[in-house]
């Protein structure tokens, strides 16, 4: 399979007042083409950072971050802003600036500067119609419920047809069915364009049925756990050492 993403030896420190605390110690990972891979880590515990790192919107103190097996760090800023909109699309929670927008003219956004107008809402109703909520295209975002939301987040993302698909925290506050349907629908996603899928979670019972799971502990990168029985097996000796 054709690595998309890898991350060697990363690290990244914060300081909290005068104490420094560690995010990411010697962090490394791959994902592929057409995977589907999840990290889980407790709440704070780093799994924001390590997505921002994919998407470039974060430079690691140590270590390197390579998309298509290109270093971001040996890319001048405008090579990096080509190779991330192409490349990479994060979905996050954050929506719009203005909650009054529709939610078709947010998703067409990031292709105004590529497309024309037309085209670009276009391909943005196509996109919310592929991840199951092309309802809500004329919907201002504040109207939107938790699983409507992550889906039109998960639209504006792929709409430039990246090679990663970075998801933050997407099953949260979503009931059983609607966590199975999502996790369907990234690995369709996956499946029928060989985009690689890497979201995060924050109970690892989110990741059932995730191809290739890490977990973040303490900073520390373990895993995928191949000699686990389950994800949630490989949780509980996570948290023991």
């Amino acid at each position: 399979m054709t690595l998309v993403l890898s991350l060697d030896s990363v690290e990244v420190c914060y300081w909290r007042g005068q104490r420094p605390v560690q995010v990411l110690r010697d962090a490394s990972m791959d994902v592929h083409a057409g995977e589907v891979a999840g990290v889980w880590a407790k709440a704070r515990g780093g799994k924001t950072t390590l997505l921002e790192l994919a998407a470039g919107v974060l430079a690691p103190d140590r270590g390197r971050v390579l998309i298509d097996g290109r270093d971001l760090a040996d890319l001048t800023t405008r090579q990096t802003s080509e190779l991330l909109h192409r490349a990479v699309g994060l979905a996050t929670r954050a929506g719009p600036a203005v909650p009054d927008l529709p939610v078709a003219a947010w998703v067409a956004l990031g292709l105004i500067r590529h497309v024309d107008r037309r085209a670009a809402e276009q391909r943005a109703r196509q996109a919310l119609e592929r991840v199951g909520v092309g309802a809500v295209a004329g919907e201002p975002w504040r109207n939107l419920s938790d699983s409507e939301r992550i889906l039109a987040a998960i639209a504006r993302a792929v709409v430039c047809q990246p090679r990663l698909l970075l998801i933050d925290d997407p099953t949260a506050g979503l009931d059983m069915i609607e966590r199975g349907e999502l996790l369907d629908l990234l690995r369709s996603i996956a499946a029928t364009t060989g985009v690689a899928v890497l979201m995060s979670a924050s109970d690892m019972a989110d990741l059932q049925g995730v191809e290739t799971v890490w977990s973040l502990v303490d900073g520390h990168l373990l895993g995928p756990p191949r000699e686990a029985a389950t994800v949630l097996d490989f949780a509980r000796r996570a948290k023991q050492g």
